[in-house]
């Protein structure tokens, strides 16, 4: 029994502080919200940036690896777990973008489909930094997405190749149906394609496959994405970080760290285009199972019929 004083609030007081905490807790941000924006277009050094923000203590990172669960180094996976991709593919960007849902455990994040939501967070957190990874050149961009990237997109891959063919039968309902998965990544990529075609204006045709075709459009897309980051950032907010040539050192000076602890710290240098060349034998391998098993499945079929129908009946 709990004793009486004048000081304890009794029931009724207790349920109101109940409401007032529900209430305090539903308008807060979580102890998580984002502190660090990252604005860069993937293929500019973001991947790098998301292993610096574990480093420097701003993880998890949201990112597209955090997303699809692929096996890689500083991997939270809370993403994947909680099917985040199936609101990636069907969310209309007419309608409010559920921030809490998606980032509400992450602290920072970079890439896609991370910055599509920019705008929404750029809002939403006021005094999350902003990071906008950039080449030393838009061109630079343009090469590095035309030897990765472009190899895993339908329509991307050079006419004819076998990164085209395998790219055209993943985008199949024959392939869906043993990989349900990469059908929402069909989807997610026509909502990407519509997104930025939303935000910087561009023709009604666009698509990212079609960057792939075409070096100087690709280099005027950097050009227009990083142009509109930078409108839309107090300038106060943001930092243009050359990848390959800015530093850690930089990274923790615009953060508020201490920048002594990295100087002399090498910026982790990761997901080159030579390391790309394990997602497309990934994708190969992936493209080959839906013909290879049920052809085993067939000719071991075949086999036991053949040799039910040649099996000689025992002598009486």
């Amino acid at each position: 029994m709990i004793p009486k004083c004048a000081c304890w609030p009794g029931r009724q007081g207790l349920l109101g502080l109940w409401v007032v905490w529900l209430m305090m807790s539903a308008v807060l941000p979580s102890c998580n919200s984002l502190k660090v924006l990252g604005a860069g277009l993937g293929r500019s050094g973001t991947d790098s940036l998301r292993l610096a923000l574990y480093e420097m203590g701003y993880g998890p990172v949201y990112h597209m690896v955090e997303v699809m669960g692929y096996p890689v180094e500083k991997l939270a996976g809370i993403a994947a777990q909680e099917k985040h991709f199936q609101y990636w593919a069907t969310h209309d960007w007419k309608t409010p973008f559920d921030v809490e849902r998606i980032f509400g455990k992450y602290q920072s994040g970079v890439d896609e489909p991370f910055i599509s939501a920019l705008p929404e967070l750029v809002e939403v957190f006021p005094e999350a930094k902003v990071v906008l990874t950039v080449r030393t050149e838009d061109r630079k961009w343009a090469q590095s997405i035309a030897k990765s990237y472009c190899n895993f997109i339908a329509g991307g891959a050079v006419p004819g190749s076998l990164d085209d063919w395998i790219t055209s039968f993943r985008g199949t309902e024959y392939f869906h149906f043993f990989f349900p998965q990469q059908k929402l990544l069909v989807e997610w990529g026509k909502r990407s394609d519509k997104r930025y075609m939303e935000l910087l204006g561009l023709a009604s045709n666009f698509t990212f496959a079609n960057l792939c075709r075409n070096e100087d459009a690709a280099t005027e897309f950097a050009a227009k994405w990083n142009a509109y980051v930078k409108k839309l950032v107090p300038s106060d907010r943001l930092l243009v970080f050359v990848t390959g040539k800015s530093t850690f050192v930089e990274l923790a000076d615009f953060l508020g760290l201490e920048s002594a602890a990295y100087e002399g710290k090498q910026y982790p240098r990761t997901n080159s285009a030579e390391e790309f060349m394990l997602y497309r034998i990934i994708n190969g391998v992936e493209a080959s199972i839906p013909i290879v098993v049920p052809s085993l499945v067939l000719l071991i079929a075949l086999y036991c019929m053949t040799r039910k129908k040649t099996k000689k009946p025992k002598s009486s």
